[in-house]
């Protein structure tokens, strides 16, 4: 659920770290949403011009 999102994201921010989230519904808490597209090798690529940036996680607390 959100608000355990929000500690683990906290949380592993206070560390250093920063959480990669994959799910099949949405997620409010997410920065980013990072498009993976598959090749034609096989192979999975991520670009980072192709980040999508959303809300900022303090927009959407409740």
């Amino acid at each position: 659920d959100a608000a355990n999102q929000r500690s683990l994201i906290k949380t592993a921010s206070e560390f250093g770290f920063a959480l990669m989230f994959a799910s099949p519904s949405p997620l409010i808490t997410a920065h980013y949403c990072v498009p993976i597209q598959q090749m034609s090798n096989g192979k999975n690529h991520i670009s980072r011009k192709h980040w999508q940036i959303l809300q900022p996680l303090e927009a959407v607390e409740t």
